[in-house]
């Protein structure tokens, strides 16, 4: 379930202030020259684990401690997510099964222009490591 979806599910309003877009025109996306919110939320869920692995190092230099303060979760399961200090919990996506289901949607519209569009599922798993309380 979307990070917004649950929120909506489980009657918890969306604070914007929380939602932290770290990508500009000058930086480019995932870097660390961004402002936290005054109110820092005790958990966050990036996009992506280089988008992690730089709040948490955000989040450290300001004074926090994850998981301790602040939880973080991300996905892909790449190399940083293991190597992060603390390693991070992430959503592990089975790239390959990904990337054939792509392909495969890809030539089906290709064939079959006036289709309607279709939501594909793929297999994920949560990898749980340490920057999670």
């Amino acid at each position: 379930m979307a990070p917004k979806k649950a929120l909506s599910y489980n009657n918890i309003p969306l604070n914007q202030k929380w939602n932290i877009i770290n990508k500009d025109s000058e930086n480019g996306p995932n870097y660390i020259d961004f402002e936290l919110p005054s109110d820092v939320s005790t958990a966050f869920v990036c996009k992506c684990d280089l988008a992690a692995y730089f709040l948490t190092q955000k989040l450290q230099l300001s004074g926090y401690h994850v998981p301790d303060d602040i939880s973080v979760i991300s996905f892909d399961n790449t190399e940083i997510s293991k190597s992060c200090n603390p390693p991070l919990t992430t959503v592990d996506i089975n790239k390959k099964e990904f990337a054939e289901k792509a392909f495969d949607q890809l030539m089906s519209r290709i064939e079959n222009p006036d289709e309607p569009a279709q939501k594909l599922y793929i297999h994920t798993e949560i990898i749980v490591r340490d920057s999670v309380k």
